[in-house]
């Protein structure tokens, strides 16, 4: 009579995004998890990107994408139940590894639970405690057991603060080449010779109530001083009555910087995409009421801006809350549309550092890499 062929166990992950950038980054981990785990399962909260993947999905993120105190507020009751369900799935022991993408106020909760069911937690995009409650530093040495880190200021302080962490590079430095300024221009059908101005004003609902009306009268305030720009919209038509003169569009930021002369977008990752693409900008940033409130007594930095931060200077102009008008936004971003300006030559230079900082391509291969040790 014959044995049993031996079948080795499945590991089987868990990894938890909670925003759109979290989303690319976890497909890219996945596909290299999977290159070095034959036979691996993944399960995964998260949205169209990972969808795509070799993965098991058990919820989508759209119904929790928020930012600040008060918009939270809303969301809690979906949050809870998410909370609940990976509770369970926790608590049955059947992970090797939680990977856990950025979406601290979240994702802590979920590491505490597999902690404690003492399964190994990676963290990729580790909270901004340089930035803010660097109190959850007790609770990550507790519960996390590696962190990639993807600034390059991070991994000192991290260690600094008895924490094991890595920094892999930026996964932006992964995206595919751009187009040419020729051929991107050609998609929108923008002739060469004139200039661009393109507008991030951010992809969440409430960012775009609080920062849309400015970032457009802005727009428009350019326009009546050079009557031949055009302007790129990152993002769907926002109402009936929107502008007909400018281009509406939910492509790539890669694509639309390729085709822009300079940028006004929201303080957010967009700001390292426009350094990757070497495209001038004003960064602008309007929180609720609210969590403004909270947040000036709490934020430690001197900066909104990755790139100000990374560079630990004043690189491009940024503005916050009652700062933000269309009038200082025009002001700061007019020149910016003269290539051989001195405000614009001044960001390119600056942006020269940033980028070398940022590391190498190959941050979700590292971070795989990293995975993999934890599950052996």
């Amino acid at each position: 009579m014959m044995g049993r062929t031996y079948a080795p166990p499945v590991n089987q992950i868990l990894l938890v995004t909670g925003e759109r950038s979290a989303d690319i980054y976890g497909a890219d981990v996945v596909r290299q998890l999977h290159s070095l785990i034959p036979g691996l399962h993944v399960d995964v909260v998260g949205g169209s990107m990972l969808a795509r993947e070799d993965v098991s999905v058990i919820a989508r993120i759209e119904s929790l994408t928020v930012m600040g105190l008060a918009e939270t507020a809303a969301r809690v009751p979906a949050h809870l139940k998410l909370f609940h369900d990976l509770s369970r799935r926790l608590k049955k022991r059947t992970y090797d590894l939680v990977i856990l993408i950025d979406y601290p106020g979240f994702n802590l909760r979920v590491a505490s639970v597999a902690s404690k069911m003492r399964t190994p937690v990676l963290y990729y995009v580790a909270p901004q405690l340089w930035a803010w409650n660097a109190g959850r530093a007790k609770r990550i040495k507790r519960d996390v057991s590696a962190l990639a880190v993807v600034l390059p200021f991070e991994r000192e302080y991290f260690r600094s603060l008895g924490l094991t962490a890595q920094f892999v590079g930026h996964p932006l430095l992964d995206r595919p080449p751009a187009p040419s300024r020729k051929d991107a221009r050609a998609k929108f059908g923008i002739p060469d010779g004139v200039p661009v101005l393109s507008l991030f004003p951010g992809s969440r609902e409430a960012e775009i109530a609080r920062m849309w009306k400015t970032f457009e009268r802005a727009a428009h305030t350019l326009r009546s001083r050079i009557p031949d720009l055009h302007v790129i919209v990152a993002s769907p038509r926002h109402d009936s009555n929107a502008d007909q003169g400018f281009i509406y569009c939910d492509h790539s930021a890669q694509i639309i910087l390729a085709a822009a002369d300079a940028a006004i977008c929201k303080s957010g990752t967009t700001v390292l995409e426009c350094a990757l693409s070497d495209t001038p900008m004003v960064v602008a940033y309007r929180m609720h009421p609210i969590s403004f409130f909270v947040a000036r007594r709490l934020v430690k930095v001197r900066h909104i801006a990755l790139v100000n931060l990374i560079a630990d200077a004043r690189v491009v102009p940024e503005f916050i809350q009652g700062q933000v008008t269309s009038e200082k936004l025009a002001d700061a971003a007019a020149p910016l549309l003269d290539a051989s300006s001195v405000a614009a030559q001044r960001q390119r230079e600056a942006f020269i550092q940033v980028r070398r900082s940022l590391g190498h391509p190959g941050a979700g291969k590292r971070v795989a890499g990293l995975a993999a040790k934890l599950v052996a």
